[in-house]
């Protein structure tokens, strides 16, 4: 079985890790820290760095969450509702809304951007893969 780990740098571990407990990610105690806290929630594994700690494990100096590229991730769920239960989830935690609805009738997404502007897409596809 094959595991994402995605690796982002925030402005403060305890904001950050609120807002993806809210989402329904669990804190691993087991590879957190001082400089990281790393969540799990099904097969992909956030870590969560200070800034120097993504930094250090970046090795190199272009880690600002405000001046470095952002992530754009996207995250395919089993159904439609799924998508609007993550979307509010996400909008409660304070999120911001990127765009609106993405209704193809086969695919259905939301987007918003987490408290440290990394983007979010949850999406549904009604197509067996």
């Amino acid at each position: 079985m094959s595991v994402l780990f995605v690796n982002l740098p925030v402005a403060s571990l305890d904001r950050a890790t609120a807002f993806y407990l809210q989402l329904g990610f669990a804190v691993n105690l087991q590879l957190s820290g001082a400089e990281m806290t790393a969540l799990a929630k099904g097969r992909v594994q956030l870590l969560l760095h200070t800034h120097a700690g993504y930094q250090q494990a970046k090795q190199d100096s272009g880690s600002d969450s405000e001046t470095a590229a952002k992530a754009f991730l996207s995250l395919q769920v089993d159904t439609r509702d799924e998508v609007a239960r993550l979307y509010d989830c996400a909008m409660n935690a304070g999120a911001k809304a990127v765009g609106g609805a993405i209704d193809h009738g086969l695919v259905y997404g939301r987007s918003f951007s987490d408290p440290d502007a990394h983007c979010w897409q949850v999406f549904w596809m009604g197509i067996q893969q």
